[in-house]
């Protein structure tokens, strides 16, 4: 989780739960619960969510100003990136679009920094998530608009090339900012991870021909508008899609035979399809039709999902209380996309591309 969240989101999703973890009895039961995430959020409340607080704090036993927990999940950093937009679409609209004239200091304030030697680091994390983000939507990035970007920003670390931050910059100042542009911003956020540095390794990672293309790509034109990045049309990337594609026009598929283990899972998925109508809880719970095609007995299709993976081997994995009916389509993003399931008592709490959801355990005992 640490690996796939950051410190702070990790530390977040794992306090903010019905029951203690077992993770936290451990520490507890060895006297070290100070060194247990619910002690570091308290010890830290300004790193951490208003919710992320209240857990801790009732797990820890110390008192809360409310019996219940704040509704918000959404983790301190999206709070603050989200504030933190809404400046700058204010700015660029009291401006004609002209976002430039402002340091990080500046920007700082806004989010209640004092002092960038105390939060310069939290304040980097948050730019840098921006900048993701314009990067996934095509636009220069924010962070180079101030008039003097982080030091370690756009670092070369061990790339055999560098990003062009002068031009990059120059095309993020002569930018005319839309509010459609920072809504298209604020949709690209809920898809990150708390820790900026997290898609930006995976992506230098997996495709580090399509970020150089964009930086290279951001230019001004004469009108004071930058182009938006278009690829190299002989990128090293484009050439090796060129030879698969010449391949697979020249070749007929091939057998392999493979050998492999699968686990056995029962009949208790289709006994929970049938139970919950063979519908997609996840659909009904925002509201959309639940039922997809029907196959030819004229039985909707879906799938079932066991939310602790079978793969652990876990006890009771194999129960209908570990199983959620899904549309092929939810089901592939709970495996794949950011989504995040608590097992409560009743309910499975999930988290779906930043949006709180609450479906229904059965249990067939």
């Amino acid at each position: 989780m640490l690996a796939n969240r950051g410190f702070i989101e990790a530390a977040e999703v794992a306090v903010s739960k019905l029951k203690p973890t077992q993770g936290f009895e451990v520490l507890e039961e060895a006297d070290l619960s100070a060194l247990s995430f619910e002690q570091i959020i308290v010890d830290h409340p300004d790193e951490f969510s208003p919710r992320a607080r209240w857990f801790a704090r009732r797990t820890l036993g110390l008192p809360n100003d409310s019996e219940k927990p704040p509704a918000s999940d959404k983790l301190i950093t999206q709070i603050r990136t989200e504030k933190l937009l809404d400046w700058f679409a204010k700015r660029a609209l009291d401006r004609n679009g002209d976002l430039s004239g402002y340091t990080n200091a500046d920007v700082g304030a806004v989010l209640g920094f004092a002092e960038l030697s105390i939060h310069g680091r939290v304040l980097g994390n948050i730019t840098s998530r921006l900048d993701f983000a314009c990067y996934r939507c095509g636009f220069p990035p924010l962070g180079l608009v101030a008039d003097t970007p982080f030091a370690n920003a756009w670092s070369p670390e061990d790339r055999t090339w560098t990003f062009p931050v002068s031009s990059m910059a120059a095309a993020a100042k002569a930018r005319r900012w839309m509010s459609g542009d920072f809504k298209e911003l604020l949709a690209r956020t809920y898809e990150l991870p708390g820790t900026a540095s997290i898609p930006w390794k995976q992506q230098l990672r997996e495709n580090e021909a399509s970020i150089k293309d964009w930086a290279f790509g951001l230019k001004v034109t004469k009108a004071g508008t930058p182009d938006l990045p278009t690829p190299h049309p002989l990128s090293e990337q484009a050439r090796n899609v060129a030879k698969l594609e010449e391949r697979a026009l020249q070749e007929s598929p091939k057998e392999k035979i493979m050998t492999g283990l699968e686990i056995e899972r029962g009949p208790i998925g289709g006994i929970v399809k049938k139970r919950n109508g063979y519908r997609c809880q996840i659909c009904n719970a925002l509201g959309m039709e639940p039922h997809a095609f029907k196959k030819k007995d004229g039985i909707p299709y879906v799938e079932a999902h066991h939310v602790m993976p079978v793969s652990e081997r876990q006890i009771g994995s194999l129960s209908a209380s570990n199983v959620m009916t899904l549309c092929a389509n939810h089901h592939r993003q709970m495996h794949y996309g950011d989504v995040s399931v608590e097992i409560w008592e009743a309910t499975f709490e999930i988290r779906l591309a930043g949006k709180p959801i609450s479906v229904a355990r059965l249990s067939l005992v």
